[in-house]
């Protein structure tokens, strides 16, 4: 969940401030090691696997038209996106910063992900009657801010690897997909 970085934190400033003196120990700024064993196309595949896991959640989402074992297909399926964007997270924080040319790619291909993220999100407000029907909006909700941290801090990852001149434009797509993601929250909020 959300919570579990937040607490790493607060412990972290918990320990500093009863332990000042382990304050010079840790680094809270430096950066996560990296795997001389990964490489660029280690995250280039990872992008193509979440991108197919992105359109299998939309399609699944879009023919979603009720029932409990069709819930559970879209559940499920979005379970495979979580698990595509922490595995690419992790794969982003374990290589070197990319290059200008595969900075270019990889931004790219993360465009290439924003529709069907917003078709997803979309979809997921339009059957929310059905969800409600269900009982299981809560669920629904609770997934769609996994979805929005995971999401969050890949782009944090990437922005922390690509070069200058895409920076920002990672940073504005994940400000666009923040909206849209607060768009579907708030629907099952309400």
């Amino acid at each position: 969940m959300h919570f579990i970085p937040l607490l790493s934190i607060l412990f972290t400033l918990l320990l500093l401030h009863l332990h000042p003196a382990s304050a010079k120990a840790i680094d809270i700024n430096k950066d996560i090691p990296i795997d001389p064993q990964a490489d660029i196309s280690t995250v280039i595949n990872d992008l193509h696997t979440l991108a197919t896991d992105l359109s299998t959640l939309t399609t699944a989402v879009n023919n979603f038209s009720g029932g409990i074992l069709n819930a559970l297909d879209v559940q499920r399926k979005e379970s495979a996106v979580e698990s595509s964007l922490t595995q690419c997270t992790t794969d982003v924080d374990a290589i070197a910063a990319f290059s200008i040319a595969d900075s270019a790619t990889i931004t790219s291909l993360v465009l290439g992900l924003q529709p069907n993220i917003k078709s997803a999100l979309d979809g997921i407000v339009t059957k929310k009657p059905h969800f409600v029907n269900l009982g299981v909006s809560n669920l629904v909700a609770a997934d769609i801010g996994s979805l929005h941290g995971k999401t969050g801090t890949l782009s944090l990852a990437l922005q922390r690897k690509a070069s200058s001149a895409d920076r920002k434009t990672l940073f504005d797509t994940m400000k666009d997909l923040d909206a849209g993601f607060e768009t579907a929250l708030g629907a099952f909020k309400s």
